[in-house]
């Protein structure tokens, strides 16, 4: 399976379902290898490169 980037994840889904807040340095060309959810009673999940951070709510 090919990897899917962040320009993919959005054009599927798009706006308002999600909205990026930050996408440094790649861009939308940035890989996405997993998805972590935030949440604010727990410490931040580690940072993996391809990490994709999912806010739910905030």
């Amino acid at each position: 399976m090919d990897a899917r980037t962040l320009g993919d994840l959005l054009a599927v889904l798009g706006e308002p379902t999600l909205r990026p807040l930050t996408a440094a340095p790649a861009g939308r060309t940035a890989p996405v290898t997993e998805v972590l959810l935030y949440d604010a009673h727990a410490p931040l999940p580690s940072r993996a490169p391809g990490g994709l951070l999912l806010a739910v709510g905030v």
